[in-house]
């Protein structure tokens, strides 16, 4: 039986009955079955572990709606308080329709059962506390830092607890619980990486900046402190915690047979590598221009130095003027990696005679990672940036392949 189907009709059902704007209902849908929808599948996830799941369906699928209402009208409220929309009427509909409505399911799911509601009272203040912590005033080692950055997904609990009342049959609940606290700190761990530059500004509590005590909001751009943070090792290490954690919970889910939350543990890793990726390349690129800038220019040393670079990337060139990837271990790839020399390369006119071959290979073969892949977000960014270097034509096709990769963030989806 397919639980994920029945339980989208009854959201749809439940988001239509609801008195709100088709505005704020467009805004929960997308929510309930985009970024949140981990939470909106994790309680008949956790159903699919059990044996005789099938006489435990409608109070789950009941649960599933109850938490998804109640979780995006929380994160919306904030989210829209944070954009200074105060006064909205977004706000009012997700306060007093969808949350109430939450908790008006959830009285009826649960309404004597003292565990549950001391559970969700703990719960809250506990995401609340860790919400209010700021960088400056953070004191402790690693390990007090990341129960503290939980602390913010520690409502996650309440599904287990849920989900244990309701499932009276005995299945691994701890293991379930710790394949959840990966999963959270591999997700914390890239959240605090995108969200670096805002929690520069703010001062909220953010793992990088918890340990690069150099960084101080009020001191100096937000820009020059990026630059600072992302020299050290702290970022890179960070998001190597974060990966290791992703693949844990990936395997974890996957014994379990929680389908979806494997699922979305693989994409964590996948938006992992990818940003792993980009900060290796940064740095190969902010190395290349210091040692360079460091070479004295006498006797010809800097002529020399530029040959060599390029006799080397020469010399690892196809016979049909493409490159293969030398700078990762993602496979057999020549696409992104053709276009990302032509880029660098092309930053210098002379060199453009000479990468006119590799551009006509590019030319017919597009943004794609290689030949037997869909296009990507990296490869079609690099490809596009070649087409500019050399003065070729950036066609209206080109522009409309690279849209699809915008993410509502403002940057980019990993495919």
């Amino acid at each position: 039986m397919d639980y994920r189907k029945i339980l989208q009709e009854r959201l749809n059902q439940e988001i239509e009955n609801l008195s709100i704007s088709i505005e704020t209902k467009n805004s929960l849908q997308n929510a309930i079955w985009g970024s949140l929808s981990f939470y909106t599948c994790l309680p008949i996830d956790i159903l699919n572990s059990v044996p005789d799941s099938k006489k435990y369906l409608d109070q789950v699928i009941e649960l599933s709606v109850s938490s998804s209402f109640y979780l995006v009208s929380l994160i919306m409220v904030d989210k829209l308080i944070d954009n200074q929309e105060k006064v909205n009427g977004a706000i009012v509909e997700y306060l007093f329709f969808v949350k109430e409505e939450a908790i008006k399911k959830l009285q009826n799911l649960f309404l004597n059962n003292t565990l549950f509601w001391k559970t969700f009272q703990s719960l809250k203040c506990l995401v609340f506390s860790a919400s209010q912590c700021r960088c400056k005033d953070f004191e402790g080692d690693n390990e007090k830092l990341l129960t503290i950055l939980l602390n913010k997904s520690a409502l996650v609990k309440l599904y287990v607890v849920s989900m244990k009342l309701i499932v009276q049959e005995q299945i691994d609940w701890d293991n379930i619980l710790e394949s959840l606290k990966s999963f959270h700190i591999a997700f914390q761990l890239l959240d605090d990486y995108e969200d670096l530059k805002e929690d520069i500004r703010s001062g909220q509590l953010n793992y990088y900046l918890a340990q690069e005590k150099n960084v101080d909001s009020e001191s100096e751009e937000v820009e020059v402190q990026l630059k600072k943070l992302m020299a050290t090792e702290i970022v890179e290490n960070g998001l190597m915690i974060a990966r290791k954690n992703a693949c844990l919970a990936y395997k974890a889910f996957g014994k379990m047979s929680m389908k979806h939350s494997q699922q979305v543990s693989s994409v964590l890793v996948k938006e992992i590598d990818f940003v792993l990726t980009d900060i290796h390349l940064l740095k190969i690129k902010a190395e290349a221009k210091a040692k360079l800038s460091n070479v004295l220019v006498k006797n010809n040393q800097l002529n020399i130095a530029l040959l060599r670079s390029k006799a080397f990337i020469y010399n690892n060139q196809e016979i049909d003027g493409s490159w293969k990837d030398f700078l990762t271990l993602a496979g057999d790839g020549h696409n992104w990696i053709t276009a990302f020399v032509i880029s660098m390369f092309a930053e210098f006119e002379d060199n453009k005679k000479d990468l006119k071959k590799a551009m006509a290979w590019l030319g017919e073969n597009g943004g794609k990672y290689n030949q037997n892949v869909f296009n990507d977000a990296d490869s079609m960014n690099f490809y596009l940036i070649a087409k500019y270097m050399m003065g070729e034509a950036i066609e209206k096709e080109d522009v409309i392949q690279w849209k699809t990769f915008l993410h509502d963030s403002g940057g980019f989806r990993p495919t």
